[in-house]
């Protein structure tokens, strides 16, 4: 397990959607730092702690990655030359879903990064906690992203997915219940893990594990051809 854990992060970091999507990120941080600090910057007073705009955009990254990575080992065969050497269909689908999700809570940090940097620079620990909300919310759309992709062989399942969700959620449910997944993304992103959202989070985390549950069913009983 161990071994197979360390040569899919390795696979993973070696994916041209990995790379470039974390030097798209790297530019964009440098650029921000750039015009905050060297074009007039903030007026003595440390930027707002982020919203709900930094955590979907970290979270939007994150899924599409963790779909990219999936959906490019379907594209180009690397699952099907997995199956030789490691024909347990079950563990095979867990790692690639949770290094997934790692690589997703990563792109989260380095969407946030600056914030990071503002906050403890500025003394504001306290909200921290915030951002590592943030970083969950990331590693949860990442897992997510791999698995849909997983399920349905392509990236373009989990895409079709992310702009499908926002509409059928809005039919099904007008009030945006923090019980269904954006309802709950939305609400962790404002407020954070608390009591009063504890539901939000734990109704991801069952989104999350079912989803990954029905995508290794479906892995261990599909054929890779």
């Amino acid at each position: 397990m161990t071994r197979l854990m360390r040569a899919e992060v390795l696979n993973a970091l070696s994916r041209d959607v990995v790379r470039m999507t974390a030097a798209a990120l790297g530019a964009l941080l440098i650029a921000t730092v750039a015009a905050v600090y060297f074009a007039g910057g903030p007026s003595g007073q440390a930027p707002a702690n982020p919203g709900l705009g930094q955590a979907i955009l970290g979270g939007v990254v994150a899924y599409m990655v963790g779909a990219g990575l999936i959906g490019g080992q379907w594209r180009f065969g690397v699952i099907r030359n997995q199956l030789v050497w490691h024909p347990n269909r079950v563990q095979l689908a867990l790692v690639k879903i949770l290094v997934s999700a790692a690589i997703g809570g990563a792109m989260g940090l380095l969407v946030n990064s600056l914030w990071i940097v503002v906050l403890v620079q500025s003394g504001r620990f306290a909200q921290l906690g915030q951002v590592f909300v943030y970083l969950l919310l990331a590693g949860w759309a990442g897992g997510m992203g791999a698995s849909i992709a997983l399920a349905g062989h392509s990236s373009s399942a989990a895409l079709v997915v992310l702009l499908a969700l926002p509409f059928a959620e809005g039919l099904l449910n007008p009030e945006a219940s923090p019980f269904f997944p954006v309802g709950g993304f939305i609400a962790l992103s404002l407020s954070g893990i608390n009591r009063a959202s504890l539901g939000s989070a734990l109704a991801l985390a069952a989104t999350l594990l079912i989803t990954a549950v029905v995508a290794t069913g479906l892995f261990r009983r599909g054929d890779v051809a």
